[in-house]
């Protein structure tokens, strides 16, 4: 028997920090979600303060174990499985996640059956059964970077859902209901396929996290691997349980990710370009929030939140223009 006939169907890797009882939750899922299946399961204990290893260990004792005594970013943790991984494929999966039964065996069978999909995304979920953003008609552009930093995207998201406007990232929703090609996926449940991934090479381990999986599709279609998105399998996806403890960090990171992607991908200017753009939304959010706050007293304490979140970002913009560049340059080389 061939070594290639020994490997398991999947290999699942998952990375926590500090989030016990979401990832026993995640964990408990993973059998009636890949049923029919022959899978490996790998846990990055990232480092964590709360016990997590010691119930890994204790509880699922089938599930191969890998500590961290630093702490390290979503691609350099995912690398360290993806190094390893014997399956033919291989799933990303986010600790705060929850497998419906079935999942994994109907994407695995999606894979086997389109040879040219090397990436293959899920329908996710929120706690209450609602359709989270899963995937994304488009890269990054500089429109949607100005959109996002003066929050006036959220606004047209929320008026036109079914509405592909310029500068639109996220898919519409009336296309979210049916299996399509798609730029890029969410990093919560992304399913790779071995071979594709050996041609492609691994997470970029320059973004600590952000923007990794963008960069990882952006690399799978250079090389003529297709990105599907496929709503018949569900998973549920809590979000945000390990970077928005922190949300000033969380910031600093994005801000960071994006700066390295656009340098990467469009080159110096594009970066610097993006950097003018990004910081000009920001003074316009501040703008039409501070506005809003005087002019609507019901909703004066919630634009006074976005106002301060603005601000944050502002003043993280101002940092970056005077230390990123450089950092973002010399990782880039």
């Amino acid at each position: 028997m061939t070594a290639a006939a020994l490997r398991p169907d999947l290999t699942i890797s998952i990375v926590n920090t500090d989030n016990r009882r979401l990832l026993k939750d995640c964990l408990s899922s993973i059998p009636t979600g890949s049923e029919g299946l022959e899978t490996e399961v790998f846990v990055v204990d990232n480092a964590s303060t709360d016990g997590s290893g010691d119930m890994v260990a204790r509880e699922f004792p089938g599930v191969h174990l890998l500590g961290n005594r630093e702490r390290h970013g979503f691609a350099a943790n995912h690398n360290q499985v993806l190094r390893q991984a014997r399956g033919r494929h291989t799933l990303i999966l986010n600790e705060d996640t929850v497998v419906r039964p079935g999942a994994l065996l109907a994407m695995v069978g999606y894979m086997d059956h389109h040879p040219e999909v090397g990436m293959l995304g899920c329908q996710l979920l929120n706690p209450d059964g609602t359709p989270q953003t899963s995937c994304y008609c488009a890269f990054p552009s500089l429109l949607f970077s100005f959109l996002e930093s003066s929050l006036l995207y959220a606004v047209l998201d929320r008026f036109f859902p079914n509405t592909r406007y310029p500068g639109r990232m996220t898919q519409p929703l009336d296309r979210c209901r049916e299996t399509h090609e798609v730029a890029h996926l969410l990093g919560a449940a992304i399913l790779i396929r071995r071979a594709a991934l050996e041609e492609v090479g691994l997470l970029d381990e320059g973004f600590y996290i952000y923007r990794e999986e963008t960069d990882l599709c952006l690399r799978f279609r250079r090389r003529g691997h297709k990105i599907v998105y496929f709503p018949e399998a569900h998973i549920v996806h809590l979000g945000g349980e390990s970077m928005g403890r922190e949300p000033e960090r969380a910031t600093r990171i994005r801000l960071q990710s994006n700066l390295r992607y656009y340098r990467k991908h469009r080159g110096l200017l594009v970066a610097g370009l993006w950097w003018a753009t990004s910081l000009a939304g920001c003074l316009l959010a501040i703008a039409w929030t501070t506005l809003a706050a005087r002019l609507r007293p019901r909703g004066r304490q919630f634009y006074r939140a976005l106002t301060a979140r603005s601000l944050t970002a502002l003043r993280l913009h101002f940092r970056l223009g005077v230390e990123g560049p450089a950092a973002v340059r010399k990782g880039c080389e």
